[in-house]
């Protein structure tokens, strides 16, 4: 009798610790916030002046299937499902408004602004780029093509804005 408790016992153990650690092994993807993101793009001067090259990378748990509205984008890049890549060359406009179609954990922006061939500037470029998550804004960068400042980096984690 009481090598069958011990058995019962060890058996009952041995059986938590294999769903358990079945469990953990059963989706190794670590589970992110994901959220709707939206990027308002504000240029400002001489902004007609420029060519603007702009690059957007989104992470999520169905990257591969989300596109980002609000522009036409030259070429897009799905190197996994975890990830999707945009990228835009041509002429900046007055206001853009980039959002995704479905929720994404990350979003990284790049983009540089080139004065246009035989244009004399005479006004740098100015950039309001403002972040939305769920349509909450949660941060904004101010940048301008004064010096060196032709280029922008903006990178955004939803787990750091929504607890």
């Amino acid at each position: 009798m009481k090598h069958s408790r011990k058995f019962l016992f060890a058996a009952a153990i041995a059986l938590i610790l294999f769903n358990s650690c079945s469990k953990d092994e059963a989706d190794p993807t670590p589970k992110y916030t994901e959220k709707n993101m939206s990027i308002v793009l504000t240029y400002g001067g001489e902004f007609e002046n420029f060519d603007e090259t702009m690059g957007l990378q989104i992470t999520g748990e169905n990257a591969n299937s989300t596109n980002i509205e609000g522009t036409e984008w030259t070429e897009t890049h799905r190197p996994d499902r975890l990830a999707s890549q945009f990228t835009r060359t041509g002429d900046v406009a007055g206001t853009v408004t980039l959002r995704t179609t479905k929720p994404v954990s990350s979003c990284t922006l790049v983009a540089s602004y080139i004065p246009k061939d035989e244009v004399e500037i005479t006004e740098p470029i100015t950039v309001n780029v403002e972040y939305y998550i769920e349509d909450e804004l949660v941060k904004t960068d101010n940048i301008s093509t004064v010096g060196d400042g032709n280029h922008y980096q903006g990178i955004i984690a939803v787990e750091d804005y929504v607890k």
